[in-house]
């Protein structure tokens, strides 16, 4: 199975945290890769452990690969 994910800014968890603050998202992107790698995470338990798809017959161990790419302009 391959599924792709992508984060979204407007979160609640990313913007309970920036919006009171004065804080976009590009002022902190630790923090918006941290609140994306939690839900990965849950999504993967969610997968694996509470049966999403039903029984999985894969071993219990589970591993993610995450690929991050940002574009980056480059200003002269």
């Amino acid at each position: 199975m391959f599924i792709t994910i992508t984060c979204n800014v407007d979160w609640s968890e990313i913007c309970d945290l920036f919006l009171p603050k004065g804080l976009t998202t590009s002022d902190r992107p630790d923090i918006v890769c941290r609140v994306f790698k939690m839900k990965l995470y849950q999504m993967m338990i969610d997968f694996k452990k509470n049966n999403f798809f039903g029984k999985t017959t894969a071993g219990t161990n589970f591993s993610i690969h995450v690929y991050i790419i940002q574009d980056i302009e480059i200003v002269n």
